[in-house]
């Protein structure tokens, strides 16, 4: 039971959780590549390619990854959708 015949093998077993950690190895990206940027406190998404996905967002990848800025924004910071998508919001002087 503890013998595996390939590293993936025993990945697999035992640190599915951590599999890509574990194998060495990074998966495709089939949900697209923009994915939340959580460091720093800011709102929005990254898809720069210098950041490389946390591997527990690459383990989700339904969940984290979005195949547009928009779609990323719209999941991941709804509240605070017009920073994240870098827009500015100008308000007015005037009272409702």
């Amino acid at each position: 039971y503890f013998l595996s015949n390939t590293r993936e093998e025993c990945c697999e077993k035992f640190y599915n959780w951590d599999f890509y950690t574990c194998s060495g190895t990074t998966p495709e990206l089939t949900h697209g590549e923009w994915y939340p940027d959580w460091s720093g406190g800011g709102s929005t998404c990254l898809a720069d390619g210098e950041i490389p996905v946390p591997d527990y967002m690459l383990s989700n990848q339904n969940w984290y990854l979005s195949t547009t800025l928009e779609k990323c924004c719209e999941r991941h910071f709804y509240w605070d959708i017009n920073e994240c998508l870098g827009i500015t919001v100008v308000g007015t002087d005037k009272w409702y």
